[in-house]
């Protein structure tokens, strides 16, 4: 197998960010299978591929791994957390696997893939590789970290994605009487959070219908970049009289223009970069002895595939 990818490791993780979705699949190798996420963009293949140069404004150049090994193991340690912003974050795993999940190449490996994203998933748990910490944790951590008003009794939430189903799930999400969803299909987020009956009122509206209180804290989960999405959030904020926001989508919805104010976070903010330094403090001890345990679990089960095939 063989891989090439970008990360937040090296990478301008802004620009990373930015990388536009048309740019990508020009990209990518035709059988290829790519994972794509916030923080980096990696391709996995069958046979070795080129790519063109990244954009200059990254910082870095694609970085290679060839060889059945070499890449099952980047593949489990990905999965297993320990590349992400987030030490041992919740999400990933999902990232990771679910392209695979979607692809038709049959040259891939996939018996294999599949036994290294079960080292991940067991490797993680026997380390107890899992942060106590995460961004829906973090939404409501900056959410109080500055108020200058009474905490309003209602929250709104843009995006109903994997984050932003977890804000809404969330304990801390108990603590207003409303909380409003603003999602593309609020018909199939009403359907999924059905069992979600501890708060006393979840509703769902697309932007266009969305009906917002005059005061009310903001967090916006989506990766919705179209300009006139960005434009109605503003729109609706600067209509707000009272509340803080946290915008968590890699590239900020919100304008330059509302960044500054207090009570105003985002995925570049000193408080976030703060809380993510403490969270990952915890677990920088296990990343060593939870790679090395992963390389040789991985390594085993190359052995076991055909030691030929797996330099």
């Amino acid at each position: 197998m063989f891989c090439q990818y970008l990360s937040h490791k090296r990478s301008n993780h802004q620009v990373l960010a930015e990388l536009e979705t048309s740019f990508i699949k020009a990209i990518q190798p035709k059988g290829s299978v790519c994972i794509r996420t916030c923080h980096r963009l990696e391709f996995y293949a069958n046979a070795a591929f080129e790519l063109p140069a990244p954009p200059e404004a990254l910082g870095a150049p694609w970085i290679q791994v060839s060889g059945l090994q070499p890449v099952l193991k980047r593949l489990a340690c990905l999965a297993a957390g320990i590349d992400s912003r987030i030490l041992g974050e919740q999400f990933v795993a999902y990232q990771c696997s679910r392209p695979f999940l979607k692809s038709q190449d049959p040259h891939l490996p996939f018996g294999l893939i599949a036994a290294a994203f079960d080292i991940a998933c067991r490797m993680k748990k026997s380390f107890r590789f899992d942060t106590s910490f995460s961004y829906d944790d973090a939404a409501f951590a900056l959410l109080e970290t500055s108020r200058y008003h009474p905490k309003p009794s209602h929250l709104v939430i843009f995006g109903a994605g994997l984050l932003g189903q977890a804000i809404v799930e969330h304990a801390r999400a108990r603590e207003y009487e409303t909380v409003q969803v603003i999602t593309r299909n609020p018909v199939g987020l009403s359907r999924m959070l059905g069992q979600v009956n501890s708060l006393l009122s979840i509703q769902a509206s697309t932007v266009g219908d969305a009906a917002l209180p005059l005061a009310y804290d903001c967090v916006i989960a989506t990766d919705n970049r179209s300009p006139a999405f960005a434009a109605s959030v503003d729109r609706m904020l600067k209509a707000r009289l009272a509340g803080n926001v946290v915008d968590l989508s890699a590239v900020p919805v919100i304008s330059e223009a509302l960044k500054d104010p207090p009570g105003v976070y985002h995925m570049h903010s000193p408080h976030m970069q703060f809380l993510i330094n403490e969270a990952n403090a915890h677990l920088e001890h296990l990343v060593a002895p939870l790679t090395a345990a992963i390389s040789g679990l991985v390594s085993d089960i190359c052995t076991s595939h055909g030691g030929d095939q797996c330099s």
